[in-house]
């Protein structure tokens, strides 16, 4: 029996069909497989070359698209779509001339498409041909003069080419169709400007942005116009103001740019000058943000803000006497501040100040119901940690007993850090005094990825302060995986590969602390991250069940990668997850940190 043909009995029309249809749903990786199996079977079907070409070119390339439409072209010449589409691919690839020949050769063919008039005339407009763009701009109107991107295009290509009192025309035609186009307003408000019809292109500009409040161009026009009328400390406060929400939105770049045209215009300005050195600190940029709060005291130095920001550079830099001093200002402009008073308290007991330890978290205890959000947390947290160590440490005094002539091994971490600081561990039959270097807030994540940030370089300081040879206990990534931030949060607005994304993040975090540490000579060992406390009254049987797979995940990359690069591992989690139970009184001191004593134990049975 003869075998039948499997490339002959391919459907094509069925298959092409199908494939367009995946396409228009947007499933455009099967509608690709389709589009390639056919043109497999069939290497010059021009429907699916050129479907292929279309799908490329929405996935931004350009090059590959028109490769293929040409061919699709080639083989079922005088397509007007196809020309069409090939055109749009050469305006995207910015081929200008090129795209301007196959605009031309479609309209031959389809004669006043009111569309591609509009496209021909945008690809001249960006030629700079402005007269021939508005010729285009104006056929497509005869055809949809009620279509507001035509009239916005004209109305620039007017303004472009300084004919302005036109251009208001066209803008203003456009807004007859659409009242509210943020965009049309903002072009109408820079024409007004122009014109130097100030308050009527301010008005245009913040009819924009009520619409809008987040356009930017609508936003710097407003500010120019202000300033061109002579309004600076308007345009001043404007940029203030944007560079607050960019802060807010996560946009730092944008922000550091606001607050300096604010300080541009009004030097005086000391919110602006506090405000820009916070996102500079949070960018990692510790001198220029340093100076920046220097600024802001030279103006106002009673800003409690600017002197406990100080405060934080200082810390980071490792000038703890100055940061005090900076954080004591703060109190003394501002005693109900409770997050100098915070701070505060952590270098007491990290210095083993206990009495001032203590007055500062009364000082914190009197004033923390006035705060909210990142604040409370903050300051909550750590007054209600530190005050179960105080007491902790009441108890096991013998654990404190504190010997000057004992070398030190350093404890470098976020708050975990803190519970085995000024404790006398045993460590390969040696007795060490644990110093403390605390990194504030600190996630694996921050160290991990590429960019610069605050906290590598307040790890960097740290490491850089510790003698070469000595030995540092490195203790980061619990805070990547609680439950309502780090991992799991991004695990749920993303719905990432959880293991992938937990083994790169562990890696990267990984070799990061090796980089740093080996460079100055110090020999690690990598804390792993332990079992939580959470009671059913803090997080959900569902959340708690990915907790637990988060934290095996986390803690078996920890394992993995200090195996393959021969680094001792201090495995909390092994020991918490054994020995924790379903209460806090089994290892934990609270609800996230270990008591002292499972971490000195353990490193003793190193």
């Amino acid at each position: 029996m003869k075998k039948r043909n499997r490339k002959s009995s391919l459907d094509l029309s069925g298959e092409i069909g199908k494939a367009i249809k995946l396409h228009q749903n947007g499933d455009f990786q099967q509608a690709k497989g389709l589009y390639k199996k056919i043109i497999r079977h069939s290497p010059r079907h021009p429907e699916a070359l050129h479907m292929l070409g279309v799908l490329y070119s929405q996935q931004g390339k350009p090059d590959i698209a028109i490769d293929l439409m040409r061919k699709s072209i080639k083989a079922a010449p005088g397509r007007p779509d196809y020309l069409f589409n090939l055109a749009r691919a050469y305006s995207e690839r910015e081929n200008l001339d090129h795209a301007v020949a196959i605009y031309h050769e479609y309209l031959r063919l389809v004669p006043g498409d009111p569309e591609a008039s509009y496209l021909l005339g945008r690809v001249l407009q960006d030629k700079k041909d402005l007269a021939q763009a508005i010729i285009y701009y104006q056929q497509a109107l005869e055809r949809s003069p009620e279509r507001v991107d035509y009239l916005n295009s004209l109305g620039l290509a007017y303004h472009d080419h300084a004919d302005y009192e036109q251009a208001v025309i066209y803008y203003e035609q456009a807004l007859k169709h659409n009242s509210d186009d943020f965009v049309v307003l903002t072009n109408l408000g820079d024409t007004f400007r122009k014109l130097k019809k100030f308050d009527k292109a301010n008005s245009c500009f913040r009819r924009a942005l009520a619409v809008r409040p987040d356009y930017t161009k609508a936003f710097e026009n407003l500010n120019l116009a202000l300033r061109e009328n002579g309004k600076c400390e308007e345009a001043a406060e404007n940029w203030f103001k944007m560079g607050v929400l960019y802060n807010q939105s996560g946009r730092s770049e944008e922000a550091v740019a606001s607050y300096a045209k604010a300080l541009a215009i009004r030097p005086e300005l000391a919110g602006a000058q506090n405000n820009l050195g916070v996102v500079l600190y949070k960018l990692g940029r510790m001198e220029e943000a340093a100076s920046s709060f220097e600024k802001a005291l030279a103006i106002k130095p009673e800003l409690a803000e600017a002197h406990h920001n100080l405060g934080l550079i200082r810390k980071a830099q490792g000038m703890v006497p100055e940061a005090v001093a900076c954080f004591k200002a703060a109190l003394s402009y501002k005693p109900d501040y409770p997050s100098p008073a915070t701070h505060l308290a952590i270098i007491a007991w990290v210095n083993g100040e206990l009495p001032a330890c203590r007055n500062y978290l009364e000082q914190i205890s009197t004033t923390a119901e006035k705060l909210r959000g990142a604040e409370l947390k903050f300051v909550t947290a750590y007054r209600n940690f530190l005050d179960r160590l105080l007491k902790y440490r009441e108890s096991n005094a013998t654990r404190y007993m504190k010997d000057e002539n004992l070398p030190i091994i350093y404890v470098v971490g976020d708050s975990h850090c803190l519970s085995v600081a000024n404790t006398t561990v045993n460590f390969k039959s040696i007795d060490y005094l644990a110093e403390a270097k605390i990194v504030i807030g600190c996630k694996a994540w921050h160290l991990g990825n590429n960019d610069n940030n605050r906290f590598k370089y307040d790890l960097e300081k740290s490491i850089e302060s510790i003698p070469s040879g000595a030995k540092a206990i490195l203790m980061f990534g619990e805070i990547d995986c609680r439950p309502e931030e780090g991992i799991i949060k991004h695990y749920k607005k993303s719905n990432v590969n959880l293991a992938e994304s937990i083994i790169t993040l562990v890696e990267n975090y990984f070799n990061y602390i090796l980089r740093v540490v080996k460079a100055r000579g110090i020999v690690p060992i990598i804390c792993n991250v332990p079992v939580q406390f959470l009671g059913s009254d803090v997080v959900s049987v569902p959340d708690k069940n990915l907790l637990e797979k988060v934290l095996e995940i986390f803690n078996r990359a920890l394992a993995d990668n200090a195996a393959r690069k021969q680094i001792t591992l201090l495995d909390v989690y092994s020991f918490s997850k054994t020995h924790g139970g379903e209460t806090a009184s089994g290892c934990h001191i609270d609800n996230h940190h270990l008591k002292p004593s499972v971490v000195g134990d353990l490193i003793k049975a190193l």
